[in-house]
């Protein structure tokens, strides 16, 4: 990237330690999302249930509602990346 924009990459950003695993919950349903044709599908509910209830991790609603935002920062940017014909 630093070659590409010819100057030094921007530093991620640090989550603080108690978002980790929102965080680390939001990658796993991304990475095991679907698409319908058309582009990616939102992670619903029953995902995040399933996700739960497989890897025990417990997610407050908070949480929950902040994968959902997550979801729909991806879904929105996936959207404006995609090719117009």
């Amino acid at each position: 990237m630093a070659k590409r924009l010819g100057k030094a990459a921007p530093k991620p950003p640090v989550l603080p330690p108690e978002a980790v695993h929102v965080w680390n919950a939001f990658v796993q349903l991304s990475s095991a999302r679907t698409s319908n044709g058309f582009g990616p599908d939102p992670i619903t509910f029953t995902e995040v249930a399933a996700y739960v209830g497989l890897t025990g991790d417990v997610l407050d609603p908070w949480e929950i509602e902040a994968i959902r935002e997550m979801d729909h920062a991806f879904l929105v940017s996936a959207a404006e990346s995609k090719p117009r014909k």
